[in-house]
């Protein structure tokens, strides 16, 4: 059942980017993935108020917000193949399995074959279930295949390829229909 209670109060208005934008920019930096000399394209899913766009745009690079619950208007225009994708928190709130389902299949039609997408979840939840401001907030765990990107205080960002997303996608539908994640997983 998809309850009416919006997601859209879950977005936090901040003037910072978030600490796992952080974390993305500087593992990714580290590892040399991430040029500062270099216009990448970047698309947040899930942009809230859009301050990691705000933040990446002053970082030079092209930025892409998108958000079905704000119009922050924040973008450098329509971006295809983008080189990351970023997505923090987005999947701590999706409550029913068709939306997780819809949101993976937006994000997945949003990449190119070589874009990178970064899935953060929160690690901090105590149990599944209607916050006191009447927000959707579950605990999200990905199989063990997943690669972990970086991790924080309260987080966990994962990275995913085109085709690893698709992988997670028919995995977590496995796991919402059957109970279980697939036994390959």
């Amino acid at each position: 059942m998809r309850y009416s209670t919006s997601s859209k109060k879950t977005a936090i208005k901040r003037n910072l980017p978030s600490a796992p934008l952080k974390a993305i920019i500087k593992s990714r930096t580290a590892k040399g993935d991430l040029n500062p000399d270099t216009d990448y394209t970047f698309i947040d899913h899930g942009c809230g108020h859009g301050s990691d766009v705000n933040h990446l745009i002053g970082l030079g690079f092209t930025v892409q917000g998108y958000d079905p619950n704000h119009q922050s208007g924040l973008s450098c225009g329509d971006i295809s193949n983008p080189d990351y994708i970023t997505s923090t928190y987005v999947m701590n709130v999706i409550h029913g399995n068709g939306l997780e389902q819809d949101w993976l299949e937006d994000i997945i039609s949003r990449m190119g074959y070589y874009s990178i997408c970064f899935i953060t979840v929160r690690t901090d939840i105590k149990q599944d279930g209607f916050t006191s401001r009447g927000t959707f907030q579950k605990t999200v765990n990905f199989p063990s295949w997943c690669n972990l990107e970086c991790k924080g205080s309260g987080f966990r960002t994962y990275r995913f390829t085109i085709e690893s997303l698709r992988r997670l996608a028919a995995d977590r539908y496995a796991l919402h229909h059957f109970g279980r994640y697939p036994e390959n997983a």
